[in-house]
């Protein structure tokens, strides 16, 4: 049909011992509401959650998955392998006591990333520019200290979004291919303008300080917000 498709994927430890062993407290649930599933009838599929999705044919290219808090480095190799990028959720994560993603794996092994905010529900706010400073700093945390990680965290929101959602040039046709998520000659002029420091690593300066001051933002090249209506 052409359509994507988006899951949430080994969010809590709750979900790798249900799909493992069938146990834990979604098993509690299940059976509290009445369901009656394959993984508690069985005791579980001794794998990972990651390899259960792969199994039922959910993951490729065409999929983006949200958190990937609880992927080893099995499953993350899996996940590139099928071309499927994952949405991270640092706040949303540490809010639910989730865990922490391995995004300091994520970026050293190369895997397609995009930052995400979850929802509302789970996350103090919808600010990306907050949820990018998160999860640099979350990065830094677990030992990824190379000089590249304001940039790859840019790119992460950006470019990576645009991966996540399909809109980076691979089901795109016509005048929209290759051109969204990127600033480059002929790219659409898709832009948010920031009031932030400019001295020293741009990209710091707007992961630092750009939540909540974004003064404008152009879609195709017209102006569709300024701050004060100017």
């Amino acid at each position: 049909m052409g359509l994507r498709a988006h899951t949430h994927l080994a969010e809590s430890a709750d979900e790798v011992e249900f799909v493992a062993v069938g146990t834990g407290l979604l098993a509690d649930m299940a059976n509290n509401i009445g369901w009656k599933m394959d993984a508690i009838s069985c005791g579980g599929f001794a794998h990972t959650p990651t390899t259960e999705l792969d199994d039922l044919e959910g993951l490729g290219a065409d999929v983006h998955v949200a958190h990937g808090v609880h992927c080893d480095s099995a499953d993350r190799a899996l996940l590139r392998e099928r071309g499927t990028a994952v949405a991270i959720c640092v706040r949303s994560n540490k809010i639910l006591g989730a865990g922490r993603p391995p995004i300091a794996d994520y970026l050293a092994e190369g895997s397609p990333i995009g930052i995400g905010t979850d929802s509302l529900a789970s996350s103090p706010s919808l600010d990306r520019l907050e949820e990018a400073r998160a999860a640099r700093d979350l990065a830094l945390a677990q030992g990824y200290d190379l000089p590249d990680l304001n940039a790859r965290i840019w790119q992460a929101i950006t470019l990576g979004g645009a991966f996540c959602l399909g809109l980076d040039g691979r089901e795109l046709s016509g005048s929209r291919a290759d051109q969204v998520g990127v600033l480059a000659v002929g790219a659409l002029g898709d832009l948010a303008v920031f009031d932030v420091p400019t001295q020293g690593d741009p990209f710091a300066a707007l992961i630092d300080h750009g939540a909540g001051e974004c003064v404008a933002t152009v879609l195709g090249g017209t102006f569709v917000h300024r701050r004060g209506g100017q």
